[in-house]
């Protein structure tokens, strides 16, 4: 009886489950960090920092498979990220700009902070598993 290796039927969905389990945990830290950096600049209580950081995460993760899509044409990554920063700083401060009328410079600054932290973090973790390990 012919046997086939496992991986020649489940390789692909194994890499797809593998990317996703690191794109939920790179949300869920991005979330996390958000939150508790809206929470501790005193933008609103902590539900209310919960609530804005997942509503800030999700229209930054919409407009990230945009960005996404245009990486896959070629664009240079460091351009992605520059890019993913901005739209997400802007994204981020419309939607605390939706939540919290009339704190302008509070949500603004929320929003720079939240989206340094996380992006740092991020960063961090290209730097620590990426880019040192190529040295």
């Amino acid at each position: 009886m012919f046997a086939s290796p496992i991986f020649d039927v489940a390789g692909p969905g194994v890499f797809l489950l593998a990317g996703g389990m690191v794109f939920a945990f790179f949300s869920i830290g991005t979330f996390v960090i958000e939150s508790l950096v809206l929470w501790l600049l005193k933008w609103g209580p902590f539900g209310r920092s919960l609530l804005a950081a997942f509503l800030m995460n999700l229209a930054s993760t919409l407009f990230g498979f945009f960005l996404f899509g245009l990486s896959l044409l070629g664009v240079d990554f460091f351009s992605m990220v520059l890019v993913g920063f901005v739209l997400s700083f802007f994204l981020e401060g419309g939607v605390l700009m939706l939540m919290n009328k009339g704190e302008s410079r509070r949500n603004w600054i929320a929003s720079l902070v939240a989206n340094l932290t996380s992006y740092g973090l991020l960063g961090l973790v290209l730097l620590l598993f990426i880019v040192i390990p190529q040295l």
